[in-house]
């Protein structure tokens, strides 16, 4: 009976399996989610677990590229915590040793873990910018999860300054997830899309060109979970959870899906108080949201494609055509599941009055193969912002460049007051008011206005572009928090 049921499953998948009417282009295998972290911990609370970066060669779509991975997969192991957790990291170091140095200068194959999501310490033993694990090494992480939010879909990468770009680009990236434990959610099948573009060959070795930092990168083919336009099942009526990542380094992806609605309950710091409709999904490199997705009542195939976006001085994708990125099977009978009309546990209220907070201003500005940010101390070095835990401030982040440029805040959710420019219904879903992000599309010749809160942690922490090509060449900036005198004493 056992070996019956399995034969009717695999002749109903099968079946299933569809074909692209525009194209016929034949999603050939199901969507498979990255594997768990396995937590080695057995203290309640405590997760603890050991990433190895190495060498590791992989079929993408039948042609054989070598690349950076944490523990043999791309994309890295998914790590799923939850909040309040204690989490212990060793990361080791397998990459071999060498003097080589890159087109910027550094010696290649140095790296860290940089952690995005979470409201932790920027200082070590935790989210170091600064830390330095060279071939043969290793280092231990260890982040307090007592001040990040549930619900968090975060990832993690290198991220040490003038390697992240070409360490990243060759494939070390993965998720995280910090549990919201409600109930309204726990009944819908949930998975991960952790969507990346690669190039065949030898990512892991290749060497750069100068023009290729000032130019960032996009990979000819696009990989969900490391497969190329994977499927997945649906039965009319029903409600999944994907949360979608982007792990590109320069490709913005403007998501649409056929014939299902796409509802957002979570952006980069944690859930939304309630579901947020939206047509489609603008994510440029390092944003994440938490999205619903309903089927409609028709059996058919359907296409998750990231349709052309102008983000600058080109068209973010593979020119004018709309790019499959994940095909859909809608079959069977109608599961009616129902969308919740609200989630419980908005990560914040309205926006406060912000007349009194201090303010900061920043520049970015990328010009004939420079990257920098200007602003508050700006000169030789990177530019400065000095701020005191617990106050929190407005920054004004301006765009002086041709190209849309997201910027990233470490450690650190903050609310988005207004944006000046961009795409419409981008800023309609950044600017709701309980979303919380880390990084933030800065439109080309725009601005926008964040509600920095000053949080607990004292300590270095970096801003940057998220492109990490534009942060390697110097779009970076430091952020100095201090507890105020009147704690200290």
């Amino acid at each position: 009976m056992r070996f019956a049921g399995a034969a009717s499953v695999a002749f109903l998948c099968l079946w299933l399996m569809p074909t692209l009417p525009a194209t016929g282009q034949t999603a050939s295998e199901p969507l498979k989610d990255p594997p768990l972290l396995v937590n080695t911990s057995t203290t309640p609370g405590v997760f603890q677990a050991q990433l190895d970066i190495r060498m590791t060669a992989c079929a993408i779509s039948g042609r054989n590229a070598t690349l950076m991975t944490y523990n043999g997969t791309f994309p890295g192991p998914t790590i799923r915590v939850k909040r309040g957790d204690v989490v212990k990291l060793r990361v080791v170091n397998s990459l071999p040793a060498t003097s080589e140095r890159n087109a910027l200068g550094f010696v290649r194959n140095h790296t860290n873990l940089r952690v995005h999501g979470l409201n932790v310490s920027s200082e070590s033993p935790a989210d170091d910018a600064r830390a330095d694990i060279p071939p043969g090494a290793s280092r231990d992480y260890e982040y307090d999860l007592c001040e990040t939010n549930p619900g968090v879909t975060g990832f993690y990468h290198p991220g040490l300054h003038g390697l992240a770009a070409e360490q990243l680009w060759a494939g070390l990236v993965g998720a995280v997830i910090v549990d919201d434990e409600l109930l309204c959610l726990a009944r819908y099948e949930s998975h991960i899309l952790l969507i990346k573009d690669v190039s065949a060959g030898d990512p892991a070795s290749e060497r750069w060109t100068p023009a290729q930092y000032a130019g960032s990168r996009e990979g000819e083919t696009i990989t969900v979970n490391g497969q190329v336009n994977p499927w997945l099942l649906f039965r009319p009526g029903q409600v999944q959870r994907w949360r979608i990542l982007n792990g590109s380094n320069a490709r913005f992806y403007k998501l649409a899906l056929d014939g299902f609605d796409l509802n957002v309950i979570g952006t980069d710091g944690g859930l939304l108080d309630k579901p947020c409709p939206a047509r489609s999904l603008l994510l440029a490199p390092g944003e994440r949201l938490d999205v619903l997705v309903k089927a409609s009542q028709k059996t058919d195939t359907f296409r998750l494609v990231a349709l052309p976006y102008l983000r600058g001085d080109h068209v973010a994708g593979d020119g004018p055509a709309a790019k499959t990125i994940l095909t859909v099977s809608n079959q069977g009978f109608d599961v009616g599941d129902p969308l919740p009309a609200a989630l419980a546990r908005p990560v914040r209220c309205a926006p406060p009055d912000t007349s009194r907070l201090a303010r900061k201003t920043l520049i970015l500005s990328l010009r004939d193969g420079r990257a920098q940010i200007q602003g508050t101390g700006a000169g030789a070095g990177p530019a400065m912002v000095r701020s005191d835990t617990g106050a929190g401030e407005v920054w004004e982040v301006f765009n002086d460049s041709a190209s849309d440029c997201p910027f990233h805040l470490q450690t650190c959710g903050t609310q988005v007051l207004s944006i000046k420019g961009g795409d419409p219904e981008y800023v309609r879903l950044v600017t709701t008011p309980a979303a919380l992000k880390d990084v933030v599309i800065v439109p080309r010749h725009g601005s926008v206005e964040l509600l920095v809160p000053g949080g607990s942690w004292p300590g270095m922490a970096v801003f940057q572009s998220q492109i990490p090509e534009f942060a390697d060449l110097g779009m970076t900036g430091v952020w100095h928090r201090t507890m105020p005198a009147a704690v200290r004493r």
